[in-house]
């Protein structure tokens, strides 16, 4: 298990990471620290395979193995 804490975001275009697959499940967690409970307080998007999803309250992300 890895956990990383990241208080500001990384990017406000374009994309952080090139297309990759996992050797393996994950679960990535996007946890609010701001009120109202549950909100990120940004919209942040994440792909996976063909679909892209926009995060904007606290949640967990499964990426299956490939």
């Amino acid at each position: 298990m890895e956990c990383l804490w990241a208080w500001h975001g990384v990017t406000t275009s374009g994309t952080t990471e090139e297309p990759h697959h996992h050797d393996f499940p994950e679960v990535i967690g996007f946890i609010s620290t701001d009120r109202p409970p549950h909100d990120l307080g940004a919209r942040m998007e994440i792909i996976l395979g063909d679909e892209t999803h926009f995060l904007t309250k606290s949640c967990l992300v499964y990426v299956r193995q490939g």
